[in-house]
């Protein structure tokens, strides 16, 4: 099973926004992820990388 970890790059590093990821979807200005137990938790921004080999992370840049 691959879950990620989704950061916010806020330019001055990155902020973990919420762990075991298994669905993200996009909705309007942002995504909604929500994790393996069924947390929800909406986050503004455009998508900037996904990662699946190394670190299984998703990268979203604040608008």
């Amino acid at each position: 099973m691959c879950l990620a970890v989704v950061y916010l790059d806020r330019g001055d590093g990155k902020k973990e926004a919420m762990q075991d990821v298994i669905r993200i979807e996009a909705e309007g200005c942002g995504y909604r992820l929500v994790s393996l137990l069924g947390e929800e938790k909406f986050v503004e921004g455009k998508l900037k990388t996904i990662d699946f080999f190394e670190e299984h992370s998703v990268l979203i840049e604040p608008d």
